[in-house]
């Protein structure tokens, strides 16, 4: 799938986050989730706060479920951790979260979309995995009741991660390597600024710095 997306054959999934979700995390789960814990530890709220719970750098993963249903709702990602946390990673393309409006005591108000994950999973906190930059400052005005509970980390920030992930052999190299291809493709990439390669271009520089004396 990722690599036919990647060649262009399959155009209607590009911008799917379904898809993008399940591509990632669909990863990540065959090098059991390795490097995950430090790098959404990395997220931070509307405060620029880390989250507290995932600071412990020896912290495990115990199970991951993609679309666990909760009574109708279906979150991205619900994550166990061995010590007992729970939480929920929700995934984005571009856009912010889906809000749909409802009637509370005489008057419409926007049902946040995050602020209703939190509610029916019982989690500590929420992960907001989005490339938007103004994902916090445009949380519904419902899902700003816990905003201290939402935490948001860049697509650009998390490839950035996964770059940074040591000790890699064999298959997870592999793995990964897959992995950072395809986030780079998506264009979750932080620009580096302008490479001047000369060698793509046959220049000799020992001729060019003559030149210049």
């Amino acid at each position: 799938m990722i690599d036919a997306e990647m060649r262009g054959k399959l155009p209607k999934v590009e911008n799917k986050e379904d898809v993008l979700t399940s591509n990632v995390f669909g990863l990540l789960e065959l090098v059991d989730y390795k490097g995950l814990i430090e790098i959404l530890a990395t997220a931070r709220n509307i405060n620029g706060e880390t989250c507290e719970k995932l600071q412990n750098k020896h912290l495990k993963i115990e199970n991951v479920e993609l679309w666990k249903s909760f009574g109708g709702d279906e979150p991205d990602i619900f994550v166990t951790l061995e010590d007992g946390t729970q939480f929920v990673i929700e995934v984005k393309f571009y856009g912010g979260e889906h809000n749909k409006k409802v009637v509370e005591d005489g008057e419409k108000t926007d049902k946040g979309q995050l602020r209703k994950y939190l509610d029916a999973t019982q989690t500590d906190f929420l992960i907001y995995l989005t490339r938007s930059y103004r994902a916090l400052k445009e949380l519904s005005e419902d899902s700003r009741k816990k905003e201290d509970k939402i935490y948001h980390i860049h697509w650009e920030e998390f490839n950035e991660g996964l770059k940074k992930v040591k000790n890699l052999k064999g298959f997870e190299k592999k793995v990964f390597e897959k992995l950072i291809d395809y986030l780079d493709f998506k264009g979750f990439e932080i620009w580096q600024g302008f490479q001047y390669r000369p060698e793509k271009y046959d220049i000799d520089l020992t001729d060019y710095e003559r030149i210049k004396q």
